[in-house]
């Protein structure tokens, strides 16, 4: 699945969650607004309409009564209106859209309306002769008992109508709102996953592809990402290894081209070197001043040639892998050696290199000593080239467990922060260095990186307080009992 396509399917997901709700709240909404309807309109339509009954019931009462008193006929007439009347609102009672309850009290209403309506309706209430009309009057007035209670009930189911559709708006209301917590945090929860799951599904890739971009920068040109996925990344990754191939392949080429060409040179150099050799000890005949000078000059030229062709091809050989010969280094007499044969080349500019602290005699190194030695000369090297005349080198000895600790402290220009890394890259030199006189090929520190990477350690620059540099070296391997080459216990 493609990242767009995983983006919408986690945007439909989120939009239909909330479609849902919305529908939900649509329909609680309808249900509560057609209580309220039904509260503000039918429940209180019956309440009124029984109000208005109520008083026809009175009136009607009291035309009989006067008719059986005076005999006027007005009052039959005018009863006959208020049955009508009575009769006609109980019929639009009827047909209103009541629940249960209320029907069934508007059917006692009818049905006691309804025995009213037929003793009204008698010749004998209407006849002179007094105790049939004694007797009907007094069933008239239980009739209209019955018809009072009946409207009372009537009332009170509408009452009790209004009550509980006010509870049944309100546990809608509250329903809803539960409801809408609910699917909020069910809301929240799914974005949450979904979105995780997305997160994940990108950054993981982009992860891989990070950490193989940061460890071709580093030159590992045999790093391959997966191609375990199926959508843009395994495009991107096809191309990253295709690319990471053609690097590695081109670094191959460089090397053997550099190698090569600098195996190349060392015939003619040291023909070079033999010819000036000859020149200078008069061989051919004697020379000039101005010609001794300039055959100085060419020689030297031809020293620090050689030493640039000898660390290209100490270089190739250290990144063809070549193995390493194992053996244990006293570390102490062989820090003393190698700090005495760098005081050689110091004392010309008054450079002292210093031993600041010593380890136990019995603690050795297995190493491969050639390259140690390699390790330790070039860094040597690289402090007296840039510390101003009359300075000092430190170089500080320490053990920490099984790890050597080697620094080694000048008062050179130092090392910004931002070339910490890059000063150990091959022909780089800082703006810094660049300004020394007599600066050396750019190869040293690429060396020393190799040679401490090989042995499994870790080296780094740091600034030194007060102006200069601190080269830290970490390397595994410290032991308190001498072995032999290879790993075979001393005799």
């Amino acid at each position: 699945m493609t990242v767009a396509r995983r983006l919408w399917v986690v945007l439909g997901v989120n939009v239909a969650l909330l479609g849902a709700v919305e529908l939900y709240h649509l329909r609680a909404l309808h249900r509560v607004v057609r209580t309220t309807e039904r509260l503000t309109d039918v429940s209180t339509r019956v309440v009124l309409a029984q109000a208005r009954q109520n008083e026809r019931i009175v009136s009607l009462d009291e035309s009989l009564a006067k008719y059986a008193v005076t005999r006027d006929r007005g009052y039959l007439t005018k009863s006959a209106t208020v049955r009508a009347e009575f009769s006609q609102e109980l019929d639009n009672l009827l047909a209103l859209p009541v629940n249960g309850m209320e029907r069934q009290a508007l059917r006692d209403v009818a049905h006691a309306w309804q025995q009213v309506n037929d003793i009204a309706a008698r010749p004998a209430l209407q006849a002179p002769g007094r105790s049939a009309a004694a007797q009907n009057a007094m069933d008239l007035q239980r009739a209209l008992d019955s018809l009072r209670l009946a409207g009372e009930a009537l009332g009170d189911a509408s009452q009790r109508a209004m009550r509980e559709g006010a509870f049944a708006s309100r546990a809608v209301a509250d329903t809803a709102e539960r409801v809408s917590w609910i699917a909020a945090a069910g809301a929240l929860l799914v974005a949450l996953i979904s979105g995780l799951a997305l997160r994940r599904s990108i950054t993981k890739p982009l992860r891989a592809l990070s950490a193989g971009t940061q460890s071709v920068a580093q030159g590992q040109f045999d790093h391959r990402l997966q191609l375990e996925w199926s959508d843009e990344f395994r495009q991107v990754a096809g191309a990253f290894n295709t690319m990471t191939a053609r690097l590695g392949e081109l670094d191959r080429m460089k090397r053997e081209f550099v190698s090569n060409v600098s195996h190349d040179l060392k015939s003619p150099l040291a023909s070079l070197r033999e010819t000036t050799s000859l020149l200078l000890d008069e061989v051919p005949g004697p020379l000039r001043d101005s010609q001794r000078r300039v055959l100085l000059l060419q020689r030297e030229s031809a020293d620090r040639l050689g030493v640039m062709i000898a660390k290209l091809l100490d270089l190739s050989r250290i990144e063809a892998g070549l193995p390493l010969q194992y053996e244990s280094i006293a570390v102490q007499s062989f820090m003393e050696n190698a700090v005495q044969h760098a005081q050689a080349s110091g004392h010309e500019r008054g450079i002292r290199i210093q031993l600041l602290r010593n380890v136990a005699a019995s603690v050795v190194l297995v190493a491969d000593a050639d390259r140690v030695r390699q390790l330790v000369d070039n860094l040597l090297e690289n402090a007296v080239k840039f510390s101003p005349r009359s300075d000092v080198v430190s170089v500080d000895l320490a053990t920490h467990g099984s790890t050597l600790m080697l620094s080694v402290a000048d008062r050179g220009p130092g090392v910004e922060r931002e070339d910490a890394e890059r000063v150990f890259d091959r022909f780089y030199q800082t703006a810094a260095g660049r300004a020394v006189s007599g600066r050396g090929t750019g190869l040293g520190l690429t060396i020393c990186r190799e040679v401490v990477h090989a042995h499994g350690g870790h080296i780094a620059v740091l600034a030194r307080d007060g102006g200069g540099s601190v080269f830290v070296v970490k390397l595994p391997g410290l032991s308190s009992t001498v072995v032999a080459p290879h790993g075979e216990a001393a005799a």
